[in-house]
């Protein structure tokens, strides 16, 4: 069904308003509401409940910085919130970079969603923005089918005049596609392996995820687990969402030459990467389909997910 923004909005809130302020609240609103909006409902209201509630009044304690030097800082979260704790990483990582690189690393906290939302701000800071961290095991290696290591996403972001905001999961699907697969009944093309390690394409039984890509996506995939393990746990010794570790990594373009040189460099050549028709940017039809439902002012939900938010 179709509902008002602001209404929707307004729901939303009042379910986070008792143990997060009113900033706070709109702001882990509009996580979701991104994901809704872009088209990636895998990352939209299907996960309010799961990601969000039961679990907002852990924000209360305030995060501590463990480490820090001049390019690095390293988070303690201290089981607060992703979304929120995240932003105040990539602000670390994004002053930090202001003469080159820096990087920001946190644990101990909950998931930010998607990190294509943070590498996204980072890019609205004029930063390149690289984000990921590993997960709890559910994709199986290249040649296996047990699952050994987390869903694993990356996301990249550059600050160009055309949006280029890169956001995948390194097994074949996030889980998040497959619970919403499971909530609505939607069927899946054979992505992972049941618990007798045979291909299937049944959500309710899926134990293991296919890395992307083959033996490519594979090794992305167990780097993101290794990187991320300088700060959380890895493989078998993740256990818990508060085990994953979180990796920003902030670049200044513009310590390399001047930024709007480059800019216009690569606005040339998305130009001919788009000659043909139908080709375009990682992120772009996300953010042409944000802004169209923001423009709107509505949004389609569907009626199960509506329910179970009102019903919080």
């Amino acid at each position: 069904m179709k509902i008002k923004i602001s209404e929707l909005k307004e729901l939303c809130v009042s379910k986070l308003i008792h143990n997060l302020s009113r900033e706070e609240a709109e702001i882990v609103f509009e996580d979701f509401l991104y994901g809704e909006a872009a088209g990636i409902k895998s990352h939209g209201f299907i996960s309010f409940q799961g990601n969000v509630m039961g679990k907002v009044g852990l924000k209360e304690k305030e995060l501590e910085i463990v480490k820090e030097t001049s390019s690095c800082t390293i988070i303690n979260g201290n089981k607060g919130l992703g979304h929120l704790i995240g932003r105040k990483a990539l602000e670390f990582a994004a002053k930090k970079a202001s003469e080159g690189i820096a990087i920001s690393g946190m644990f101990n906290t909950t998931s930010w969603l998607m990190p294509g939302i943070i590498a996204r701000e980072g890019a609205k800071k004029g930063m390149i923005t690289l984000v990921m961290n590993n997960a709890k095991a559910r994709t199986a290696p290249y040649g296996g089918v047990k699952a050994r290591t987390g869903t694993n996403p990356l996301s990249i972001g550059l600050p160009l005049k055309t949006p280029f905001i890169l956001d995948m999961a390194t097994s074949i699907r996030a889980m998040g596609q497959v619970r919403l697969a499971k909530k609505l009944g939607i069927e899946l093309e054979e992505i992972g392996y049941d618990a007798d390690g045979n291909e299937t394409n049944d959500a309710d039984k899926i134990m293991s995820l296919k890395p992307f890509g083959g033996y490519k996506g594979y090794g992305l995939n167990l780097f993101i687990e290794l990187f991320s393990g300088l700060v959380g746990k890895m493989g078998s010794d993740l256990k818990k969402g508060w085990d994953r570790g979180y990796m920003i990594i902030c670049i200044n373009p513009s310590a390399f030459g001047n930024l709007e040189d480059y800019q216009e460099r690569t606005e040339k050549l998305i130009s001919e990467v788009k000659s043909e028709e139908g080709v375009r940017i990682p992120g772009e039809r996300a953010e042409a389909n944000y802004l169209k439902v923001i423009a709107s002012g509505e949004i389609e939900i569907d009626d199960k997910i509506l329910e179970d938010i009102k019903g919080l």
